[in-house]
């Protein structure tokens, strides 16, 4: 596949996402009116599935590279280990304090 079809293609989806997009926009309004002001329970729920739509389709990654490869060639993607969550920067914060109250050990000391 050449790089030009991709981008056509590429293209193509970006016009059918905006036009999905455009079409949440007055639901979602509708939605949030009615549901969250008006108190039907129906349109809350159909503004809570548009937010998470919204939000998935948020996270889709953008395409930052493309290249044919030819036979035999081989294309390595690596990254290094992710950040550490909020839980194990909690964890470390608890070490750290911990360490600082029990004070120097006797190997320390010595």
């Amino acid at each position: 596949m050449s790089a030009k079809r991709g981008a056509k293609r590429g293209a193509k989806h970006r016009g059918e996402r905006r036009l999905i997009e455009v079409a949440l926009v007055p639901l979602a309004t509708r939605a949030w009116r009615k549901g969250l002001l008006g108190g039907d329970r129906k349109w809350m729920a159909v503004g809570v599935a548009v937010l998470a739509l919204r939000r998935v389709r948020r996270r889709e990654e953008q395409v930052v590279f493309t290249q044919a490869l030819g036979r035999g060639q081989s294309l390595l993607i690596s990254h290094g280990p992710p950040p550490p969550g909020r839980r194990a920067r909690r964890r470390d914060r608890r070490e750290q304090r911990a360490e600082r109250q029990a004070g120097p050990t006797l190997a320390e000391q010595g």
